[in-house]
Parts: structure tokens; C-alpha cells; sequence
């Protein structure tokens, strides 16, 4: 919309936060995987410099785990997640490859394509 096609977050943060329980930092993983499946440009990134080079707990998607040990709820949100974007991976790629080349975007607000549609707006 703004021009910047190739555009998303580092997923699961930088920097340790002692604000959070190590069960919640796993479900905030998991839930910023599921946003970033949308996004162009998602990586996985956990910063190693903060806390005496521990940078808090492993956020990888195979080891965010459930609530409780022995489940694999948060684990399977990041799985589920990470399948459905490579599900219309080729698509997103494509179209980030047209507007390289011709201009354009490919995350449109339907305003866009549907102007005069007071009904949806």
C-alpha cells in the first residue's frame, strides 16, 4: 500500500522479557507466528547478546511446547501456521517478483478494487 512490498517482523522478538512467564513467551511465540504467516518477509530471530548471552528461553517452533508439560498445543499452532503459509508461498513470491518489476502491490485493501461498494465499507 505504501510502496514497501517486502515488509514483516522478527518473529518471537529480540530481547529478553522477565516481564513474561516462560509459558506465556512461548504462547506470545506462537501467536506471532501465526500473524507473521501473512506477512512477506517472516523470520524466526532471537537475539543472544541480552541477558549474559542467554537471551531468554529457546523460542524455535519445535520446541515452544503447550501450557503444561507433556502438550504440544503452541507447537502445533506454530506447525499449522508455518503450513498454510508455504501453502501459497509461490503465489506471494510471484506477486512480490511482479511488483519489483512492474510497481504496484499485491496486499491491496478491497477499497481499492471494490470503490463504489458502500455495503462492505
Amino acid at each position: 500500500m505504501f510502496g514497501i512490498p517486502m515488509v514483516g517482523p522478527d518473529t518471537c522478538g529480540f530481547y529478553e522479557n522477565n516481564a513474561l512467564a516462560e509459558t506465556e513467551q512461548r504462547e506470545l511465540c506462537a501467536r506471532w507466528i501465526q500473524l507473521a504467516t501473512f506477512y512477506p518477509f517472516a523470520r524466526q530471530h532471537h537475539d543472544k547478546t541480552t541477558g549474559n548471552g542467554k537471551g531468554g528461553p529457546a523460542l524455535e517452533p519445535y520446541v515452544l511446547g503447550g501450557p503444561t508439560n507433556g502438550t504440544t498445543d503452541y507447537m502445533d499452532m506454530a506447525k499449522a501456521s508455518i503450513i498454510e503459509r508455504f501453502s501459497y508461498v509461490r503465489h506471494m513470491y510471484t506477486c512480490l517478483f511482479r511488483v519489483n518489476q512492474n510497481g504496484g502491490s499485491c496486499f491491496d485493501p478491497m477499497m481499492y478494487h471494490y470503490p463504489n461498494d458502500d455495503t462492505h465499507f
